[in-house]
């Protein structure tokens, strides 16, 4: 496609030397396009300048050759050509009008191409595997334990690979968790992204290594060798490309790895990020064990055989499910399983968002189609002499209509160009504050597909806004000439026409600006809420001992009593606390529970568990609302003891006195069972998100049970990089291989937590602004207009003795009538709209009174400034000079 438009402008050149270089500048430029495709910036800009560039140089030797462009052949395409150069040269002769319409249009334009851009990258570009439609994923579900979508056992995972036929291959991986490992040996220690997974992943997705080879099946049953397979990105930074890698060791929290293969940079698979894939390396004992089906940690994924739809596997998994909840009773009496598809359910946490984006961003289009329509109203109106002229020298209605519909073409062409770079700026610019789930900036570039969607909203833009004037030709041409030029009945014509643009974009308007203002109440309601602890003066880092070295809970807790000890032994230092899942970071493991003195069949569901330092909570600022806190003699010589929180005692204790009652974590507990004493109840922390309600939690002392990766708070007053030095320091005095991650202020980890909720709102009130503007201008300009071509009835009217305000009113209550029908239309709009806007909205109804009640009337007065300077123009009309004017 972009060949035969390079070709076609070739035609642009002189003949006698198209003839000598055409075929030569042709294959010039293919080899430059497949040199510039593999950039993705750079392509984007090479197919602009290059375009624009043989355009302007053919045209250049033209002229330079003094050889008119040839117009003695008169098909459909010379014509065409005629048309462009005509209206090029019109636009050039306006360029107040050409620059005022192409920026409106650029910023609809440039903003749906930004949108779609990650749109295109986060749900439309294909995973990447070979055949990815087959592709599904698997979660299990549970009404007991409020499980919708959750991980699932490796137990279950393969009963539901040996029992469903309608599966080709079922294969696994850890996800999110337990994502990260410590890299040690040559160079500094480092922290890197690690994923485990089955053998059989790789060969499931198709997915075939640059170098070396990717796991056997049989590895994920073996603990000896252990081998890795490496991104792309990790072998580039740590290895500088070096192939040798191959055959090396390297050594993740103290285990060594064979690294066996590379993966080209375009997988990325489950994640964007990876550095390393390692294999599970289960011990094959643990295949009939107890904790293999009781434990849900895996994610999985299947390949459908070959004609197989998601509905024929959905019934053969769901026979296998009711056979294992008969056999296992005690892990699956409730577990279910459900099944998507896995593109779906890997953009399933920013599909609505996006989507919404790219909605309001075509609103933002059609605003600005509406505005540029307006002014192509105006110019067609001028301009009515000069065609009633031309189809008086025999040009036809359909002429005529293809030569204003081309200069719209040719607006909407410039607009498009522009557009484009400014959605490619633009795209750059939300780096900062892109929410997590989207991947990184360098894979968003102006494909193919980003391509097509600019290019046909460029060609809507323009046959939208160029259709009317064009279709309006035909009526009474020939007026201009017998009225010597006075617009007549034409001037009232394209006054209402457009007044209706007016009401359009003012709906539109409204509807966008309805949805900024719902997500500003969502996002000051979730602002306002309490997440349970202080964030000021607070740096969090996590350290992870490596286990092959760190193998005994008296030594990770020694390490981390003299990290605690070193910490707050330093000046400025106000209070240190560990804790294994930080709020708003991660969330601990979870357990069902029961309480001595229940009945036997009740039990709990669902608590997380967490391991605590006991001066966690006094540097966290979480309040104690009742009993004792965590002690430092609560060893494990010691008896059982925890802290619960107050969503546990709503929910489990309500009205009765949690402190001394004794919990053990089983539904059904034995002589073997350990039994924790509830010692204290604190306040509520919001682990998950602001947004989401607290979880239930118990709190443990990490010396009672000892977590091997925690998160180590200080609580300061000294500059961010003072304390982060210091905490660094401590760390490598203890041990030098332990590296720091997620080395962060609490203040910017609440802020992340919000960073979704913002991104939407940014661009919203951005879009919604936009619009808002353009629609203000709009309104103006046909105000404007109005009060010009009244011009002589004003002065009528003043001659008469009528007053200044009598006329302003009059000019108001005209140009304010199209606002009032679109302000009704945009109300009737919103109420529908923004019933898809309810899943992203926090404590704020879609149909908020506040909010369908303020816009409105900001948006009233809005119209009213606008229209307000035009009418106040009009109360100054010299009655003397109107009346000689007419």
């Amino acid at each position: 496609m972009v060949e035969r438009v390079f070709a076609m402008l070739l035609r642009v050149w002189p003949e006698a030397v198209r003839r000598r270089v055409g075929d030569e500048l042709l294959e010039t430029f293919r080899a430059r396009l497949r040199e510039r495709a593999k950039r993705p910036w750079g392509g984007a800009w090479f197919l602009v300048r290059e375009l624009a560039g043989v355009a302007l140089a053919g045209l250049v030797a033209r002229r330079a050759l003094r050889e008119p462009v040839p117009v003695t052949r008169r098909g459909p395409m010379d014509a065409w050509l005629q048309d462009v150069r005509f209206a090029l040269r019109a636009l050039g002769r306006n360029p107040g009008f050409t620059a005022i319409v192409v920026l409106v249009l650029a910023l609809g334009i440039g903003a749906n191409t930004a949108i779609f851009s990650v749109l295109n990258v986060a749900l439309l570009r294909p995973l990447p595997a070979v055949q990815p439609e087959r592709l599904v994923t698997i979660r299990e579900s549970n009404p007991e334990k409020g499980w919708e979508k959750e991980v699932a056992a490796p137990a279950n995972m393969y009963d539901w690979r040996e029992g469903v036929e309608a599966f080709e291959d079922v294969a696994a991986h850890t996800g999110g968790l337990f994502g990260t490992a410590t890299l040690t040996g040559d160079g500094e220690p480092e922290i890197i992204r690690r994923v485990t997974v089955t053998g059989n992943v790789f060969s499931l997705l198709g997915a075939r290594p640059q170098l070396g080879r990717t796991f056997r099946e049989e590895e994920t049953w073996s603990t000896e060798p252990r081998t890795a397979v490496l991104s792309d990105g990790f072998w580039t930074r740590r290895f500088g490309r070096d192939p040798d890698v191959l055959g090396r060791t390297i050594v993740l929290n103290g285990v060594s790895y064979e690294v066996v293969g590379i993966m080209p940079a375009s997988f990325d698979f489950p994640a964007h990020d990876l550095d390393v894939w390692t294999t599970m390396g289960w011990d094959p004992a643990s295949r009939d064990a107890a904790f293999f089906r009781r434990a849900h940690w895996i994610d999985v994924i299947a390949r459908l055989e070959p004609g197989v739809t998601l509905t024929e596997a959905d019934a053969q998994l769901q026979l296998v499910v009711r056979r294992l909840q008969e056999e296992y009773p005690e892990t699956n009496r409730a577990m279910g399983a459900v099944m998507f598809p896995l593109q779906e359910f890997l953009t399933g946490d920013v599909r609505t968002p996006l989507l919404l984006l790219q909605a309001a961003v075509l609103l933002l289009l059609l605003v600005a189609c509406a505005n540029v329509g307006n002014l192509m109203l105006v110019r067609a109106s001028a301009r009515r002499r000069e065609l009633a002229v031309r189809a008086a020298l025999g040009a036809g209605r359909g002429r005529l209509a293809r030569l204003v519909l081309t200069e719209s073409l040719a607006l909407a062409f410039w607009g498009g160009l522009v557009g484009v770079g400014l959605g490619l700026v633009t795209v750059r610019m939300l780096a900062g504050i892109m929410p997590p789930g989207l991947p990184p900036m360098d894979g968003f570039a102006l494909d193919g597909r980003v391509a097509a969607f600019a290019a046909a909203l460029t060609l809507l833009a323009g046959a939208a806004f160029g259709m009317i004037p064009a279709l309006r030709l035909g009526r009474g041409l020939s007026d201009p000439l017998r009225e010597g030029g006075r617009g007549g009945t034409a001037g009232r014509t394209t006054l209402r026409a457009g007044n209706l643009f007016v009401a359009a974009e003012v709906a539109v308007a409204l509807i966008l600006v309805l949805g900024a203002g719902l997500l500003v109440r969502s996002f000051a309601a979730l602002r306002d809420v309490d997440p349970g602890f202080r964030t000021e003066n607070r740096v969090t880092a996590r350290v992870a001992p490596p286990g092959s070295r760190y193998d005994t809970a008296d030594k990770v807790n020694i390490f981390f009593d003299a990290l605690r000890e070193r910490l707050a032994a330093l000046p400025g230092v106000d209070g240190v606390g560990l804790v294994r899942a930080l709020p708003l970071m991660a969330r601990s493991f979870t357990s069902d529970f029961v309480v001595d003195g229940w009945a036997p069949d009740r039990f709990g569901v669902e608590v997380t568990n967490q391991s605590v330092s006991p001066d966690y909570f006094a540097t966290m600022g979480i309040p104690l609302l009742s009993g004792r806190p965590l002690a430092e003699t609560d060893r494990d010589d010691s008896e059982p003891v925890l802290l619960v929180n107050q969503a546990l005692v709503r929910r489990y204790f309500a009205g009765e006195d949690p402190v001394g009652r004794r919990i053990a974590f089983t539904r059904t507990p034995t002589e073997e069972s350990t039994w924790w004493r509830i010692v204290g109840v604190v306040g509520d922390v919001h682990q998950e998100s602001p947004g989401r309600p607290p979880i239930i939690e118990v709190y443990k002392s990490h010396r009672q049970e000892a977590s091997l990766g925690m998160a180590v708070v200080v609580a300061s007053s000294r500059p961010f990089g003072d304390v982060v030095a210091a905490l660094r320091g401590a760390v490598r005095e203890l041990d030098a291989d332990i590296p720091l991650a997620d080395v962060r202020s609490l203040e910017d980890i609440y802020a992340s937590s919000l960073r979704a909720e913002r991104f939407l709102l940014t661009l919203m009130a951005g879009f919604a602004a936009i619009a808002m503007v353009l629609a203000a201008l709009g309104i103006y300009g046909v105000a404007s207009q109005a009060a010009k071509r009244r011009t002589q009835e004003i002065g009528i009217r003043v001659a008469l003795g009528a007053r200044r305000a009598d006329v302003a009113r009059l000019i108001l209550r005209n140009a304010l009538g199209p606002v009032g029908a679109g302000v009704v239309l945009g109300v009737a709009g919103g109420l529908a709209a923004t019933r898809v806007m309810a899943s992203v909205l926090f404590q704020t109804r879609p149909n908020d009174v506040v909010t369908f009640i303020t816009v409105p009337v900001v948006l009233g007065l809005v119209a009213l400034a606008a229209t307000w300077l035009p009418a106040r123009g009009a109360t100054r009309v010299d009655p003397v000079t109107a009346l000689r004017a007419e």
